[in-house]
């Protein structure tokens, strides 16, 4: 049905967005406990959409590899700014770097799995990389609330644990390079 490397890519994926939505299920009231208000809260999901912007212009060609590492790099910067933060700016500087955690997964994401899928099955593994994350969207945040009741510390300590596993599967991944104008 599907190829090794498209499972591969797979299970790379899943872990991934698990790490994403789980880490981040519980920001907002933590924000709000950070003295974040709404309006601020409006202002950094702007400034992440410059952050990705910004990243389209500056960037010129990169490794799908290097890619997913500085994904995974920019999210977890991104959570140890949010953990306890100072002022508004850390959190609009913490904002930003993690906008550029899109631009990092989903280029080459995307490429890579379509490159592995065979004509004949491209609406399954469609399908199946729509679904995976809307299923984690539902078990995640309530994990994620479930471990934060229980301690803080021990949320953020699987949300770490998740990323490790995460790169670890990046490090299995087949690489490539892209260059754009």
């Amino acid at each position: 049905m599907f190829g090794r490397n498209f499972l591969i890519l797979f299970v790379f994926y899943i872990p991934y967005h698990w790490f994403i939505v789980f880490s981040r299920a519980i920001l907002p009231i933590h924000l709000l406990n950070e003295s974040i208000t709404q309006q601020q809260m409006f202002l950094g999901i702007f400034l992440g959409f410059i952050g990705q912007l910004s990243l389209f212009f500056v960037l010129k060609s990169m490794s799908a590899k290097l890619s997913w590492y500085l994904s995974l790099l920019t999210i977890a910067v991104y959570i140890l700014l949010v953990i306890s933060i100072k002022n508004a700016s850390q959190f609009y500087i913490a904002s930003f770097i993690n906008g550029m955690s899109l631009f990092f997964f989903y280029i080459f994401y995307n490429i890579a799995h379509f490159k592995n899928t065979a004509k004949t099955e491209i609406g399954r593994s469609s399908a199946l990389m729509f679904a995976g994350p809307g299923i984690i969207s539902i078990f995640a945040p309530l994990a994620a609330g479930y471990f934060a009741q229980i301690n803080i510390t021990l949320l953020w300590i699987l949300s770490f644990l998740s990323f490790f596993i995460s790169l670890y599967l990046a490090n299995l991944q087949t690489d490539f390079h892209l260059s754009w104008n």
